[in-house]
């Protein structure tokens, strides 16, 4: 009977780790790759591969390998960062919404090939607090190319 109880103990303390979830502090950046018609300048380039934050924008999680495929719903803030609690393990990141439109990136959320789109997968080890997602803008699949 003592060595059930001990091994039930054991099972719980291990699921209980497994399910503990840590304040993590995301810091969103993006890269948006160039959409125009003629050939870009090398400065052109250059300037458009310095990543810059994705300020006041929504950002799905979605678990990956896991029954529950909730996504986690995130809002950056004017500094493109976002803090909320995850348990350790992978998401896909997709986007939301809601966007700053201000900001000139190649997203576009009536666009279902954009808004169903996996834009980048991170893993969420334990005891990480913090972690940078990284987003590359491809061009617009739904408008037709530029001339």
């Amino acid at each position: 009977m003592r060595l059930i109880i001990i091994l039930l103990l054991n099972v719980f303390a291990f699921s209980a780790m497994a399910q503990t979830k840590q304040e993590v502090l995301f810091k969103v950046e993006f890269v948006n790759s160039y959409c125009g018609g003629a050939r870009p300048t090398p400065e052109i380039i250059a300037e458009l591969s310095i990543p810059r934050v994705l300020t006041n924008s929504q950002i799905l999680l979605i678990p990956v390998g896991k029954k529950s495929k909730k996504a986690i719903c995130m809002i950056t803030n004017e500094k493109g960062e976002v803090k909320t609690k995850l348990s350790p393990g992978t998401y896909s990141v997709k986007m939301g919404k809601k966007y700053d439109k201000t900001m000139n990136i190649n997203y576009d959320s009536s666009c279902s090939q954009m808004s169903k789109k996996v834009w980048e997968t991170i893993e969420l080890k334990q005891d990480q607090n913090t972690a940078t997602i990284s987003l590359v803008f491809q061009c617009n699949p739904c408008l037709p190319p530029r001339p």
